[in-house]
């Protein structure tokens, strides 16, 4: 089975197209949240040319929590601050099969 790492380098790719060389590293679980297990993480890429680098969020869903939150009310939210110091959201994915559980991605 892949690392965290790779799938999520793996699910990026996808997302950005045109981008090459992609990678995820540095991923480090930030503790204190119940109801997501929260990543910071740089993802690297090369896009017409030039190197990029980000530092992003994850918010992924745990197997179990106690507190249950609507990750697409979550997305919702981010987005509506977006423009003000508020991370800006990047992708939602419902789906569980690119990192076993679904998931958000969210500027830092």
């Amino acid at each position: 089975m892949a690392s965290l790492e790779a799938s999520l380098a793996e699910y990026l790719q996808l997302k950005m197209p045109d981008a090459a060389e992609v990678r995820v590293d540095q991923l480090e679980q930030i503790f204190g949240g119940t109801s997501r297990q929260t990543y910071r993480f740089r993802l690297t890429y090369v896009a017409a040319g030039e190197s990029v680098e980000r530092r992003l969020i994850l918010r992924h869903d745990p197997s179990a929590s106690l507190i249950d939150t609507d990750r697409r009310i979550e997305f919702a939210a981010y987005r509506a601050f977006s423009n003000t110091p508020v991370p800006d959201v990047l992708w939602l994915e419902d789906e569980a099969r690119h990192l076993g559980s679904p998931f958000l991605s969210v500027s830092r």
